[in-house]
């Protein structure tokens, strides 16, 4: 019988805060790795002869095991993601697509343009939530929508320069969507179409913030200071009280100097991202990666982590990563979750006295929490850590690591390529 994704979730937190990795419940529960994995993804639930091993493991009575499998998630509202059942709701451009004569219905299109504006902050908020493998074939399907209106209209119609903003942010949107679901050259020519539509209707804060994605994009085809380059030339469109200065000075140039080893650069990038966060109003809690509006300190903090790693100053990493990991866990976002827990463990084993358990610990968790659902950039920290991970220490508790590490890519491997074939389909 299937286990619902929130109890799943639920039950891998108790895992969590019991201390054990899944290798560890496995052993105790008498299972393989992969139950684990099925029971926390939501795949199936724990059979019942299993309850009291299980129990035990987890430090619960067999009535909070009963409860913590058959209730409903109990997170704070509007923290977690929402999981109860409810029909499906179409985006709006396949609602309104079955209009006759929609591409040159004036009022048609203006209904578009009101409901599309809004529906691109929609997505920016569901991303955490959702990710690209549910997303980007319906913000796909809304980006061909508005190009085939912009078709049927004339240059002096006033709902065009609107309905091009639009565009551009589909385009920016499907660019990071691209990244994470490893598709770069897609991603640089969405990138592309972005500027170009911004560029189009001569609109500073959307140069800026397609300027943050592209830098992003060339973060992860590693052309460093490209990435640096680019976050620059944002934050000229951002100006002064901006609130993408933040994301392009945290996101894009920190982070792309910590690469080229430029410590003095970071330092000042880190120090002017932080300036703007008391200069201007942020959002509380972990921030969508992908704003349109400015990053939360736990963002912010999240990203200083990732810079200063790639410089070696792991008690940087440690102080910026502490902070951020206990409002990730808050959060709805299972990427943030696992990218911070990643950063720390791998500052746990560079560090001058390694902490091997604990950084195994907390990969195991990231592990967990993705698996199914990973993105490029968990998947490049998740192996970056496993190649330290072995150059710090042989023992049986790293190997064993990763081999649970590598049946952990073939897993995640299956559940995208069953992903891609019923998009297909």
């Amino acid at each position: 019988m299937a286990l619902s994704t929130a109890r799943g979730e639920r039950l891998r937190r108790a895992r969590m805060q019991a201390g054990l990795s899944q290798g560890q419940l496995a052993d105790k529960c008498e299972v393989d790795l992969k139950t684990i994995r099925n029971w926390e993804n939501g795949r199936f639930r724990p059979q019942q002869g299993g309850h009291e091993r299980l129990a035990t493991a987890l430090k619960k009575s067999t009535i909070e095991l009963h409860n913590l499998l058959g209730g409903e998630y109990e997170g704070a509202p509007g923290d977690q993601c929402s999981t109860s059942p409810c029909p499906y709701i179409e985006p709006p451009a396949r609602i309104l697509s079955r209009i006759t004569g929609i591409d040159d219905d004036p009022l048609v299109q203006t209904a578009a343009v009101e409901a599309l504006e809004p529906y691109i902050h929609e997505v920016v908020n569901r991303y955490e939530c959702e990710g690209p493998s549910q997303l980007a074939t319906e913000v796909l399907e809304q980006h061909g929508f508005v190009r085939r209106l912009l078709k049927h209209m004339t240059s002096t119609d006033p709902r065009k320069v609107r309905l091009i903003e639009i565009s551009a942010r589909l385009s920016g949107l499907l660019c990071y969507m691209a990244v994470n679901l490893g598709r770069l050259s897609s991603a640089r020519a969405y990138a592309v179409e972005a500027y170009h539509a911004a560029d189009a209707i001569d609109h500073d804060e959307l140069r800026a913030w397609v300027r943050a994605t592209q830098s992003f994009a060339e973060y992860y085809a590693e052309d460093y200071p490209r990435a640096a380059a680019l976050a620059q030339e944002g934050l000229r469109f951002a100006g002064s009280g901006s609130p993408q200065a933040i994301r392009l000075l945290i996101n894009g140039q920190a982070r792309a100097l910590a690469k080229n080893g430029d410590l003095q650069g970071v330092e000042r990038a880190v120090g002017a991202a932080y300036e703007q966060l008391g200069s201007i109003d942020t959002p509380k809690g972990m921030s969508s990666c992908i704003s349109f509006g400015a990053y939360s300190e736990a963002r912010v903090a999240s990203n200083a982590a990732t810079a200063y790693l790639a410089l070696g100053r792991t008690e940087r990493v440690l102080e910026f990563a502490g902070h951020a990991m206990a409002v990730a866990d808050r959060s709805r976002s299972v990427w943030s979750q696992a990218l911070v827990r990643l950063d720390t463990a791998t500052a746990l084993i560079k560090a001058r006295r390694p902490e091997v358990h604990q950084a195994i610990v907390l990969a195991s968790e990231a592990m967990a929490a993705v698996c199914g659902r990973d993105i490029e950039s968990v998947r490049r920290r998740l192996s970056s850590f496993a190649d330290a991970l072995l150059i710090c220490e042989q023992s049986q508790a790293t190997t064993t690591f990763v081999e649970e590490f590598r049946a952990w890519t073939q897993t995640s491997e299956c559940l995208r390529h069953q992903d891609r074939t019923g998009a297909e389909r």
